[in-house]
């Protein structure tokens, strides 16, 4: 799915609001994850959002973006890599799932567990419905 340069931009920007959001939430309730998961997200959000503002000022790089999305074989290399790891999330999840269980650590073994039963439904609902677009 391409990203129009004004929808990567709206993009980053609620990336940014919600990263600002977690932050705030953490640093008001002591909560660390949230902390740290704002933190980061503000300054990934803050990158890409700085980036994209300087390509979409300059033609040449703003050509050069349009040319490398478009491109066949990036577009295969994403595929390929998406594939890839999602296959070794499924086996590492399906595996701590086990050890999980045999570590007497029965919820998060269900939790994992079901979390891999879900990715796979999702996979075989978006793999039909793909089927049936080509």
């Amino acid at each position: 799915m391409k990203l129009s340069n004004k929808a990567k931009m709206i993009y980053y920007v609620i990336c940014l609001i919600v990263g600002i959001i977690s932050f705030a939430s953490g640093y008001k309730s002591d909560n660390a994850y949230l902390y740290g998961f704002g933190t980061s997200l503000i300054v990934a959000s803050s990158i890409l959002l700085i980036k994209q503002i300087v390509i979409n000022k300059d033609p040449k790089k703003l050509h050069q973006q349009e040319v490398a999305e478009n491109d066949e074989r990036n577009k295969m290399i994403c595929t390929a890599s998406f594939a890839i790891t999602f296959r070794l999330s499924i086996l590492l999840e399906a595996i701590f799932s086990v050890i999980l269980a045999y570590k007497s650590l029965v919820d998060l073994s269900e939790f994992l567990g079901f979390v891999v039963c879900i990715q796979l439904i999702i996979y075989l609902i978006t793999y039909f419905i793909i089927s049936k677009k080509n």
